[in-house]
């Protein structure tokens, strides 16, 4: 995997180049649900504690970051998002594992952070949100787990740092998941699957 990094790395100081995306996204495969299921095995691989992964961490969900805008730009939820959340969960547990680290260095990159915002932001951005769905349980539980520790934080230098990204993460959180539900989207098994995370989860940190 090192071996393996020391590629990535290079790539990756290229890939602010659309051509080089788009041509990475078309040799991995044809269909958006092949290039998502080809990056699953490489972040399922990926030690945390290794400097290596944080590279190849990087480049995986900075791909998946650009798969999911496309899937956006083409208003396809089915072949994108559906197909990440039914098919490679692992993936998004592996972006919320990322989140949850991040505080702890300045130096760590919140690209899972970026993927996760390009999968459930109900925000426009840089094209529509997919059409609303309820944020998996343990999205948004992380997410909130991630917020709470930057803010809490003992390190001055951690909290200003991300404090920009606890504030998205609560506007997530809230904007893209509570409020709909609230509002009387999503169904009353999703409601209260929310009320039991929130008793479970989320209450002690509060």
């Amino acid at each position: 995997q090192e071996s393996a990094a020391k590629v990535l790395r290079l790539l990756g100081d290229q890939l602010s180049s659309v051509e080089i995306k788009r041509s990475l996204i078309s040799a991995v495969g044809g269909s958006p649900q092949t290039f998502i299921s080809s990056l699953a095995p490489v972040l399922d691989n990926t030690n945390l504690e290794r400097p290596a992964s944080n590279t190849v961490e990087w480049v995986a969900f900075y791909l998946l970051f650009h798969i999911l805008l496309n899937g956006r730009e083409e208003g396809n939820r089915v072949d994108y998002l559906d197909h990440l959340v039914q098919q490679h969960p692992a993936i998004l547990e592996k972006a919320i594992e990322c989140l949850e680290k991040a505080p702890e260095t300045v130096t760590r990159s919140m690209m899972p952070f970026f993927f996760l915002r390009a999968a459930f932001d109900t925000e426009p951005g840089q094209f529509p949100p997919f059409p609303w769905a309820p944020l998996p349980p343990f999205v948004f539980v992380g997410c909130f787990r991630a917020a709470v520790r930057i803010m809490a934080h003992e390190r001055k230098d951690i909290r200003d740092t991300y404090d920009s990204t606890a504030k998205d993460l609560r506007s997530l959180i809230h904007c893209g998941h509570i409020r709909h539900l609230a509002n009387g989207g999503g169904s009353d098994a999703d409601r209260a699957e929310c009320l039991k995370a929130l008793q479970k989860h989320i209450c002690p940190l509060i």
